[in-house]
């Protein structure tokens, strides 16, 4: 069932501000102390970031970080992948342990991440996204209790930007659902997104880390190699504790919602020829 309006939690963190200088002192020491709970020498688990001049979304996604309540030793590593605005300023503003990585690409980052990271189960976050105190949670557990399970992904919800109302993005997402159904019957690695998306580092590294050729959809490719080469399936994970919200920059990126649909229509039609 999809969620008509953002939640409350979710606006706590939705704070307006255009460099860090907008935020109060008080909301980034809010911040930077809970962001210290990050601050582990034996991790179980480990929160990946890549961050691309991220500037204008980090601080919120950090903010949301902030408050995660997770019962295990979790780390957050975040990958800055060439960022010229001032993402980085940010991080070591907020205390937030960072990578620089030449490598352009977001494949790049999160190999970075992954190749650094000491946790067993490496939980996928993005820097534009709102995540729930409880975010990851469920994905340690299945990881951690089904080997036949390799990687698990989970529900979100857009955000809407200014301008735009909560509602076409609601129909939005109950489509989106249904083409998940239909996908899943054949190829559900292509349901994967890098933004809520967890797996085993070791086994990542044992195939081979993340595809360096695609583009785009690194994340299910990383999904489909760890079923494929014996590792367990793709799961879906739809606990609510889990549902993440996130911006709609890439929806809009079309310009409309419209546009977006007639978009995603024909990357639909790609997909089905190539599976």
């Amino acid at each position: 069932m999809g969620i008509f309006r953002v939640p409350k939690w979710v606006n706590e963190h939705t704070f307006e501000y255009d460099s860090i200088a907008d935020v109060s002192p008080e909301k980034l020491r809010s911040i930077k102390e809970g962001l210290k709970q990050f601050n582990t020498s034996e991790p179980k688990a480990s929160l990946l970031m890549p961050a691309y001049n991220e500037e204008a979304e980090i601080i919120r996604t950090l903010s949301s970080l902030s408050k995660l309540n997770l019962p295990f030793e979790t780390e957050l590593i975040i990958s800055n992948n060439n960022s010229t605005d001032s993402t980085q300023e940010i991080l070591d503003e907020l205390g937030v342990r960072s990578l620089f990585v030449k490598e352009q690409g977001v494949s790049y980052a999160r190999q970075a991440g992954i190749e650094e990271a000491k946790g067993e189960i490496i939980i996928s976050c993005d820097a534009d996204s709102i995540y729930p105190p409880l975010y990851g949670l469920h994905f340690y557990n299945e990881l951690k209790n089904n080997s036949k399970t390799g990687s698990v992904y989970g529900r979100y919800s857009f955000i809407p930007s200014d301008g735009h109302a909560r509602f076409p993005l609601f129909l939005y997402e109950q489509l989106a659902e249904v083409m998940k159904t239909v996908r899943k019957r054949k190829e559900e690695a292509i349901n994967v997104l890098g933004f809520t998306f967890a797996y085993r580092r070791q086994e990542a590294l044992d195939v081979g880390g993340f595809n360096h050729k695609m583009k785009r959809g690194e994340d299910g490719s990383m999904a489909g190699a760890l079923r494929d080469q014996g590792y367990g399936a793709v799961v879906k994970i739809t606990h609510p504790e889990n549902h993440v919200w996130t911006s709609d920059r890439r929806l809009m990126e079309n310009g409309t919602l419209a546009n977006t649909l007639r978009v995603q229509a024909k990357r639909e039609m790609y997909r089905w020829k190539r599976i």
